[in-house]
């Protein structure tokens, strides 16, 4: 055993075990300063490991998304309307009738519609009134009969590192959640998981770390011991819209 507690600014947590569930810059900066230089062969090799680990995520990239969030006193797309994807629209990706998935609107009356972007790096600096004229602009040519209905409020969520970016070549930097040895994972999309940056990748990461943790076979392709049975179209709890 080798990591034994968690040092806090204000408190120490002694553990058995411990799991990296951080973003990669910041498991780095978490690592940077955890081992102390030193001749003693244990320490020296859990050093170079951190080293290389740490020069590795230094080769790593982020993409950023941005979250467009606009209301409405009214209807502005359809009430059966659910979402769409565009085509040659390189900022207004896709649309999204929030209102579609929620029991009951935010407030009576009220419409919130959204657009995500992704991989989004080049349109971080723009002002808040010019993506939502592209939004307008989009909105204008798939329903021009609701082009009266008033926008109330607005809310554009900026991320810049939001997801790993999985550059040709970046396989070969990313850690297995074993990598630092025995009471140790490593957690997080960015980790070696077979899936790009990826909710599914995600997911699949942290049952690699709890696997290791556990001193567990097992392969990533098939479910997890205990999992829970997969929900069918059609079942009880199946959500529609």
């Amino acid at each position: 055993m080798f990591f034994t507690s968690v040092e806090l600014k204000d408190e120490s947590l002694q553990c058995s075990d411990v799991i990296f569930a951080t973003p990669h810059h910041i498991t780095a900066r978490i690592l940077e300063n955890s081992v102390t230089k030193s001749k003693i062969p244990v320490l020296e090799e859990m050093g170079s490991k951190i080293d290389k680990l740490c020069t590795d995520i230094g080769r790593m990239e982020y993409r950023s998304l941005i979250g467009i969030h606009s209301f409405y006193r009214g209807d502005r797309v359809p009430k059966d309307f659910t979402f769409a994807v565009m085509v040659d629209q390189p900022l207004i990706q896709m649309v999204f009738n929030r209102n579609s998935e929620l029991s009951s609107p935010i407030e009576e009356g009220v419409q919130w519609v959204t657009v995500p972007v992704s991989a989004a790096d080049e349109y971080l600096k723009m002002e808040d009134e010019e993506i939502l004229q592209q939004l307008d602009k989009v909105l204008l040519q798939l329903w021009p009969e609701n082009a009266d209905v008033e926008r109330i409020d607005h809310l554009i969520v900026r991320t810049p590192k939001a997801t790993f970016a999985p550059t040709p070549g970046s396989a070969e930097l990313r850690p297995n959640a074993s990598f630092l040895g025995n009471n140790i994972a490593i957690a997080g999309c960015w980790t070696k998981t077979d899936w790009p940056s990826t909710m599914e990748g995600a997911v699949r990461s942290g049952l690699n770390a709890a696997a290791h943790i556990l001193e567990i076979e097992w392969d990533s392709d098939k479910p997890w011991q205990q999992w829970p049975l997969r929900p069918q179209r059609g079942d009880a709890k199946w959500p529609t819209w």
